[in-house]
C-alpha cells in the first residue's frame, strides 16, 4: 500500500486456538494502529502458493478466521468493515510463515520510499554496516543502481 511506508507487527499473545498481533503503520500515527487476531487453523490449511496475501486475508476475514481490533477510547471490532491496515498486517504475517514456517514474533516492513531513504543516509545505514547487517559494497551497488535508475 502505497500510504503505509512502516509496518510494524509485534506478537501480542498466543491463547489456544489464536494468537494475537500488534501492529502499528506509520510509527507516528496510532490511528493506524490495531490488534489482529488469528486463528490457528488458518496456518495449517495453506496454500502452498497465495497469488494475492489481500484477496486471501480477505476471505479469512469474512470467514471468521482473522478479527480486526481497532483502537480508539474504547476499543472497537467493526465487523463488516476491516481495516485495510490490519489487512496487510495479517497478510505480511501469513507471508512470513510460510517464507520461515514458523510464527513471527516482530515484523518491521518498509516500504520502497522508506528502503530508499534508508539507503541514501550515511546517518541511518552506518549501524546496519557496522553491525553486519549489510555491507558497504552492497549499500555502494544499491545507490549506484538507484543513480542509474534516476538517470
Amino acid at each position: 500500500m502505497d500510504n503505509i511506508k512502516i509496518l510494524t507487527i509485534i506478537l501480542k499473545e498466543q491463547k489456544d486456538d489464536v494468537i494475537d498481533y500488534y501492529y502499528l503503520a506509520n510509527e507516528s500515527d496510532t490511528k493506524l494502529a490495531g490488534i489482529v487476531s488469528l486463528k490457528m487453523n488458518i496456518f495449517e490449511k495453506l496454500p502452498a502458493k497465495i497469488d494475492d496475501y489481500t484477496l486471501f486475508v480477505i476471505d479469512a476475514y469474512l470467514n471468521d478466521e482473522i478479527s480486526i481490533v481497532r483502537p480508539c477510547h474504547e476499543p472497537m471490532k467493526v465487523p463488516d468493515c476491516p481495516d485495510i491496515c490490519g489487512i496487510v498486517a495479517s497478510g505480511t504475517i501469513i507471508h512470513y510463515y510460510i517464507k520461515n514456517n514458523e510464527m513471527p514474533k516482530f515484523i518491521c516492513s518498509l516500504s520502497d520510499d522508506a528502503v530508499d531513504l534508508i539507503m541514501q543516509s550515511d546517518e541511518c545505514i552506518q549501524p546496519l554496516i557496522d553491525n553486519g547487517i549489510i555491507s558497504k559494497e552492497e549499500v555502494d551497488e544499491y545507490r549506484q543502481k538507484q543513480l542509474k535508475k534516476c538517470s
